[in-house]
């Protein structure tokens, strides 16, 4: 066949990564002409990347998300033109593919007697779940859909586009154009298929809830969204991300293109997660030999680094952080992030898996070139490290990203962080870093920006340390020993049997639903009443407690150093 691609892509920043360039390359053999449409202007390296594997790219202002962007490349076109293909493709970004080649999708696809086509679709949902009423039809998913010349040649063609408004919204995309497309050929006649039927699935959204069963029968794509989407919510369907990950690799998709097409949008520990990184280490460690690859430090390298310009690494290709001097330790804001109760059993967990295996860490950053950061195991025993990771000091942290150009969200509840400062750090993974506080204003800046003491910059820098490593294309992994690793994993277990006795016993309950304790229906039934009986009122209420909540936060890390301090 003769094939037409409009392929759409957005990014804020106008990049393209290497998981864009790979469809594009798939692409190429089953296509006689590639549009690439970009929903914003590009980077001049990212134009050229595309310049090499596209027929044709096509720059626009973001205005009318996917719609707007299809029927502007469309009419740019012309539809006698495309009226001489035997197919014409809308395919977007979302995805990841093909896995090894599109080759089996068309020749699944091109017997079929229909007028379009899509990879997956979506059952009908009632009530409309954008809506709240009506119902959400069966539809063709848009990241591809693959009209037949029957449909483009026809004046029923040329009438939607020209009728369709753009979209003001993502809601307006999904509503609009998205679960409204299929419904509206098929109700004039036109016959659809999907590649791989919903109904085979028993979910509503196989490309969501079933992408594992999706690789398994031969479908070249799973979806970006599964890395950045929320972690529980896709638990609670039986769906992880790091088991696509894994069957995705042993069916031969690159990781390096992989992690390049999420590294941007998603969190670090959401990161960590969705690839399966962990690095155990046997708990009796093997004699090893001074490596000169390695560098060790003891204490905090921040203030002496990026405000002295003592460089830690010092030639070497690794750094490891053996943990905070024992001075800061007792007059420091380390208990702060950490547990009031620090003591000497959690720093040798912390030490067990990195400091004391310095032949094993290193081996982990050999294995894994794209391994950035190691930090310690989150710590949760007679900690709130892994709930409240921030330590009040997220706000700040969010101002020192900005200023540093820090890219991706940073994690809602428990940053990849060193423990009591151990870690270890690759040197080109935290490259450039020392610019980067330069073109900020210097230290003394970010210390004024983040409305902070010195000591709690350079916390601050430990928690960020995963989202500089990212920036920089790399990527961060706990690190525990196997004994440690079990206990933890038995007791936070049964720490979640007890938090959910506390909820109701639906699957999302204890994420989601109000505690069940008699004493505290109150604030969800005022707060459920609130939003929506006056829901700017909700607002200002929930803008108070955000306040409330960080002048507790940091009154009690004042009193916290007063307390040190007298001791």
């Amino acid at each position: 066949m003769r094939r037409f691609v409009f392929f759409l892509l957005y990014d804020p920043d106008g990049y393209v990564d290497s998981a864009v360039l790979h469809t594009l390359n798939g692409l190429r053999p089953h296509v006689e002409h590639i549009m690439v449409v970009s929903n914003g202007f590009l980077q001049a390296e990212s134009r050229k990347r595309l310049d090499a594997v596209a027929d044709e790219v096509f720059e626009r202002e973001n205005v009318g998300f996917d719609s707007g962007a299809y029927r502007s490349a469309i009419g740019r076109v012309g539809y006698s033109k495309l009226a001489d293909y035997d197919e014409v493709l809308l395919i977007n970004y979302t995805f990841f593919g093909p896995i090894t080649s599109f080759d089996e999708l068309f020749a699944r696809m091109d017997p079929k007697p229909i007028d379009f086509w899509g990879i997956t679709d979506h059952v009908a949902v009632s009530p409309h779940p954008m809506l709240g009423k009506g119902v959400m039809p069966e539809h063709l998913q848009s990241y591809w859909i693959a009209f037949r010349k029957s449909l483009v040649a026809s004046a029923d063609f040329r009438e939607y586009w020209a009728s369709l408004p753009n979209g003001m919204s993502y809601h307006d995309v999904i509503t609009v154009f998205e679960t409204a497309l299929t419904r509206h050929f098929g109700d004039l006649g036109y016959a659809w298929e999907s590649a791989y039927p919903a109904d085979d699935y028993s979910v509503n959204n196989a490309s969501m809830e079933q992408p594992l069963r999706l690789l398994d029968d031969g479908c070249p794509m799973f979806k970006r969204r599964l890395y950045f989407h929320d972690v529980v919510d896709l638990d609670t369907r039986d769906v992880a991300a790091s088991e696509v990950t894994a069957r995705a690799l042993e069916l031969g998709f690159p990781r390096d293109v992989l992690i390049d097409g999420v590294i941007r949008r998603t969190p670090a520990r959401a990161l960590a997660t969705g690839l399966g990184l962990l690095h155990l280490v046997d708990d009796v460690a093997a004699p090893t030999e001074p490596d000169a690859r390695l560098a060790r430090r003891t204490g905090r390298v921040w203030r002496s680094w990026l405000r002295d310009g003592i460089d830690p690494f010092d030639g070497a290709e690794v750094l490891v952080v053996d943990g905070i001097s024992d001075d800061e330790l007792a007059d420091g804001p380390a208990a702060e992030y950490t547990n009031a109760n620090l003591d000497e059993a959690q720093l040798l967990r912390a030490r067990g898996g990195i400091v004391d295996r310095p032949a094993d860490t290193l081996g982990a950053f050999d294995a894994d070139a794209r391994l950035g950061v190691l930090v310690p195991l989150a710590e949760h025993r007679a900690s709130t490290r892994l709930g409240y990771g921030w330590r009040g000091l997220r706000t700040a942290a969010n101002r020192v990203a900005e200023a540093l150009r820090l890219i991706g969200p940073l994690e809602r509840h428990a940053p990849m962080a060193p423990f009591v400062g151990v870690a270890a750090y690759r040197a080109d993974a935290l490259a450039g870093l020392v610019e980067r506080v330069e073109s900020a204003g210097g230290w003394a800046s970010l210390v004024d920006l983040a409305d902070v003491g010195e000591d709690e910059l350079e916390l601050i820098f430990d928690l960020l340390a995963a989202d500089v490593a990212k920036t920089n294309g790399y990527v961060a992994s706990e690190a525990a020993r196997r004994s440690d690793f079990v206990r933890s994993s038995q007791l936070l277990q049964y720490k979640f049997a007890d938090t959910s006795a506390r909820f109701g016993p639906e699957q999302r309950a204890p994420f989601m639903g109000p505690l069940t304790h008699p004493n505290s229906f109150i604030r969800p039934f005022v707060g459920d009443w609130l939003r929506t009986k006056a829901p700017s009122t909700a607002k200002v209420v929930l803008k108070g407690e955000e306040s409330a909540r960080k002048q507790a936060g940091a009154a009690k890390r004042a009193i916290t150093r007063i307390v040190k301090k007298g001791r």
